[in-house]
């Protein structure tokens, strides 16, 4: 699992279902997924959600394992300090903010439709074999294409 992936369903909310649980238990409503950042610092600027009938404005993190929180440092981090809600492929590890309370997680494998993780799969692999074939035959250099 990489990523990207998870920031391309969380931007473009291609989940099986809208109204999310926390890994505690807590239903999640989406208002506004927030806007994808490509700079440092969370994921995404601004979200709107709904957590347990309270609203919060902030920042959403995704990682592919919530320990990748610690892993990345962002526990020392002051641009993480505003982040509501951590969405992560796989719950492995709670998370806490600087004043040590607890960030709600999603994990979004619970709400990817399978379909949609089959096809990044086989395109992932199809990735994989054209970088393979491309050093096979000794071109060493892996160029950026240009898919239309």
């Amino acid at each position: 699992m990489k990523e990207d992936f998870l920031h391309y369903v969380w931007q473009y909310q291609k989940l099986t279902s809208l109204e999310l649980q926390t890994v505690k238990g807590e239903t999640i409503s989406i208002l506004h997924p927030g806007y994808y950042l490509e700079t440092a610092g969370p994921d995404f600027f601004n979200a709107q959600i709904i957590i347990a009938n309270q609203k919060w404005a902030g920042n959403i993190e995704i990682h592919v394992k919530s320990s990748d929180w610690y892993l990345h440092n962002h526990e020392r981090d002051t641009a993480y300090n505003n982040v509501i809600l951590h969405v992560v492929w796989e719950h492995d590890s709670d998370v806490f903010a600087p004043n040590n309370q607890e960030i709600p997680v999603v994990e979004l494998r619970n709400y990817v439709n399978k379909e949609l993780l089959l096809s990044y799969k086989n395109f992932r692999a199809v990735k994989i074999f054209s970088y393979i074939s491309e050093n096979k035959k000794g071109y060493g250099i892996i160029q950026r294409r240009k898919y239309y």
